[in-house]
């Protein structure tokens, strides 16, 4: 449970934060991008393949491509792979556990801060809340939002 309330405010502290607040507090030109991770293991795959194909579904109904009504998304994507005993040789095998990495990339931070606002509203996040809250508590889950883009190509 403390799990699940850490992580809850760390978007809510998040979504109450704009871009110039971040810019002041740690570095320059705050990337509209959120990147997570979850590890779970095989048997919740399907059902967190189905949550993600609800949020994915969400997101072309909420977000833009193009204009300047945020949020404009540039890329969104959910990755899912399975995690290797070693990565350098895949024939030794998995651990039984499925990564995903969920990136999300807005044209400008102030679409970032729209989509984690509307998220707040969105009819599954108490869901979301729970499943990341729990992972991150193991130590299974990662949540980046603003980040400092120090390298990019092209």
């Amino acid at each position: 449970m403390k799990s699940i309330v850490l992580f809850v405010s760390a978007i809510a502290i998040i979504v109450g934060i704009s871009s110039t607040t971040l810019s002041a507090g740690g570095h320059q030109n705050p990337a509209g991008i959120l990147n997570m991770t979850i590890t779970v293991p095989e048997s919740e795959e399907k059902k967190v393949d189905a949550f993600f194909a609800e949020h994915a579904s969400w997101m072309k109904k909420t977000h833009h491509l193009v204009g300047s009504m945020e949020p404009v998304i540039t890329s969104y994507k959910i990755l899912k792979s399975p995690v290797y005993k070693n990565p350098m040789n895949p024939a030794d095998g998995t651990t039984g556990e499925i990564i995903y990495v969920i990136s999300e990339e807005y044209k400008r931070p102030a679409g970032l801060q729209k989509h984690l606002e509307m998220g707040q509203k969105w009819e599954r996040i108490k869901e979301m809340n729970e499943m990341f809250g729990k992972y991150i508590g193991m130590g299974k889950a990662t949540f980046v939002a603003f980040p400092q883009v120090i390298q990019s190509y092209p």
